[in-house]
């Protein structure tokens, strides 16, 4: 549900976006700030077609960091949208072909697995679905935090202790230094 600045009400629906939220002094005004369950989630910066690229995610960035005090949000600053990194990438030049940031990762996390696979590292069942996890989680989100350990889906799997054994077996000199 879309809703004019005016009209804010976070409980009309599951998911809503308000526009042009004023952000916190500094942070100029979002032309959508994302909710979902009554708590921010992300922003939207829209661009006319034709209008370049260049800046917007700087801007974006500066949104996601500007949730005014007092307003929930599900993390602060607000996770970065796939979307607008996949399509900045390609206006810098970065990338040639324009695909969804989840296709990106997960041919990248592909690449990685035959590496590991040609130095002979084999994972065991349970790492590989640990593996998987992260992988969907940062095609999902744009990043990996240590905080992200502390939730859905990581929590229900022993968050970061799991994380915490599986670094330590799959790196072990990194844990000895």
């Amino acid at each position: 549900m879309v809703q004019d600045r005016a009209d804010i009400n976070l409980s009309a629906a599951r998911g809503v976006a308000n526009r042009e939220v004023s952000m916190k002094r500094g942070h100029g005004a979002t032309d959508f700030l994302q909710f979902v369950d009554g708590k921010a989630i992300g922003t939207i910066e829209a661009k006319p077609e034709g209008h370049t690229l260049s800046g917007v995610e700087e801007q974006s960035a500066k949104y996601d960091r500007g949730v005014p005090a007092g307003l929930p949000a599900w993390k602060s600053p607000l996770p970065r949208t796939p979307a607008r990194s996949t399509a900045v990438r390609f206006a810098l030049e970065q990338q040639s072909v324009l695909k969804p940031f989840a296709e990106s990762v997960v041919g990248c996390f592909g690449e990685w697995m035959m590496d590991k696979a040609k130095a002979g590292v084999i994972f065991t069942p349970e790492q590989l679905a640990w593996l998987n996890l992260i992988r969907d989680h940062i095609a999902t989100t744009t990043s990996m935090d240590v905080e992200d350990f502390d939730y859905a889906p990581f929590l229900q799997h022993d968050g970061l202790a799991r994380h915490t054994r599986f670094s330590a077996q799959l790196c072990p000199r990194c844990w000895r230094n």
